[in-house]
């Protein structure tokens, strides 16, 4: 037995008992190793809860707000002498429409006549125990800093309404006023050097190109699922066959949460609320789904990082006033992530079998991974990854084309994060 069983065994378990019985049992592979289990015997985070606001705002996690169990060498050792005590850090992200929401709020507008939501949301964000977190937006953005004044503008009002949101002044808010603990003034000293630091971020030592790889790597995926669907030759199974061999051979790369993604497509009566855009024919609006699914893996990324020292994990969140995003994310909800403390790569266990949500029958499951799942397959993906990662642009750009040329969808313009480097 090596440690990617011993994980998977862990990651499996039937029940939070069972998992911690064999991280005991296999605890000598498992010196470097985390694990994040769902459960009605683990804790509950103060944060980690998933809430749905009256009127369709909510904050989710994916573990569709259930206990967790955490795991490591020292919580299992104190478990086993009696009780074990862990720090965390967390936070709730706000997705790009959720600031559209709150910003004006934020310069006067009273949140209860805006939307009935919003007094709820405000009250929960202002608690001292819930920090706000930004990154979204500023992802999204990054690459639309020095293109025009006026969006230089538009940009630093946004980040300074996420500096208010950071610090609401809870007394004031009784009053129905959104406003900052801190002055007017270092508010916006504070927007500004957020906003410096985005700046930074646009050089390809800022990491701009990284972050444009990841980004494009589901773009690519959402453009792949979006030719499948139209195209009408193929049924439901074939076009998730096509897809799989797109992640096998163009990505190099099986895309799990996305295949899920795509069989819900390929297998519905109606055309699902995330994918209603689809009906503009334009590339724009692919692009901007595409931002879910990236901040979705995200968000299993983030469960491996720790921000505040001391801290021994981190519970990541976000809040939405998108329904159709609330459906993708309780779609496959986690029963389970894994990491290791050297790499800090994501190893996530769904809450149900992905082969048995997709295929009717074993043989078919058996077939699908013989193909993409065998040693030769994974060899095979193994020795073309770095290849299919520095040419994901050119993917990109070929399979926008692709859905122009084929279905008539509407061309979206050059922008560095979506077709880096071309346009850089």
């Amino acid at each position: 037995m090596d440690s990617e069983y011993a994980v998977a065994l862990v990651g499996h378990a039937a029940s939070p008992r069972e998992a911690f019985e064999l991280f005991q049992q296999c605890a000598s592979l498992l010196q470097d190793y985390k694990f994040v289990i769902r459960g009605a015997l683990g804790t509950q985070p103060s944060h980690a809860f998933d809430r749905t606001f009256a009127h369709g705002a909510g904050v989710h996690t994916l573990f569709a707000g259930m206990p967790v169990l955490v795991l490591d060498q020292r919580i299992t050792r104190e478990m086993l002498e009696g009780q074990a005590q862990f720090h965390f850090d967390y936070s709730i992200a706000l997705d790009t429409q959720a600031v559209s929401y709150l910003h004006p709020c934020t310069r006067g507008r009273d949140p209860a006549i805006s939307n009935p939501d919003l007094k709820e949301v405000f009250e929960l964000i202002a608690r001292p125990d819930v920090s706000v977190d930004p990154l979204p937006y500023l992802l999204e953005n990054v690459d639309q800093i020095g293109i025009s004044p006026k969006i230089d503008a538009k940009i630093l009002e946004k980040l300074r309404a996420y500096e208010v949101l950071k610090t609401i002044d809870s007394s004031a808010l009784e009053n129905g006023d959104i406003r900052s603990t801190h002055p007017d003034a270092e508010v916006d000293q504070r927007a500004a050097k957020l906003m410096e630091s985005m700046k930074s971020m646009t050089t390809p030592a800022g990491g701009i190109k990284s972050l444009a790889m990841q980004y494009q790597y589901f773009h690519s995926c959402l453009l792949a699922i979006v030719d499948a669907h139209f195209d009408t030759s193929l049924d439901p199974q074939e076009k998730l066959l096509s897809f799989a061999a797109f992640c096998d051979q163009e990505l190099s790369s099986m895309a799990g949460r996305e295949m899920q993604l795509a069989h819900w497509l390929f297998n519905s009566r109606e055309l699902p609320e995330f994918f209603r855009k689809l009906k503009e024919l334009d590339i724009k609006s692919i692009r901007n789904m595409s931002w879910d699914l990236f901040h979705l893996r995200q968000m299993e990324q983030r469960y491996t990082l720790t921000h505040t020292p001391g801290a021994d994990f981190f519970f990541p969140a976000i809040l939405t006033f998108d329904k159709a995003l609330r459906e993708v994310i309780d779609l496959h909800p986690l029963r389970a992530i894994a990491w290791s403390t050297r790499d800090r790569e994501p190893i996530p266990f769904y809450d149900r079998d992905p082969l048995q949500l997709m295929f009717v029958s074993p043989q078919e499951a058996g077939e699908f991974t013989d193909r993409f799942y065998s040693d030769l397959a994974r060899q095979l993906r193994a020795s073309r990854i770095a290849e299919s990662r520095n040419g994901i642009s050119a993917t990109v750009r070929r399979w926008e084309r692709r859905l122009h040329e084929r279905y008539g969808f509407t061309p979206g313009r050059e922008r560095a994060l979506a077709t880096y480097p071309f346009g850089w």
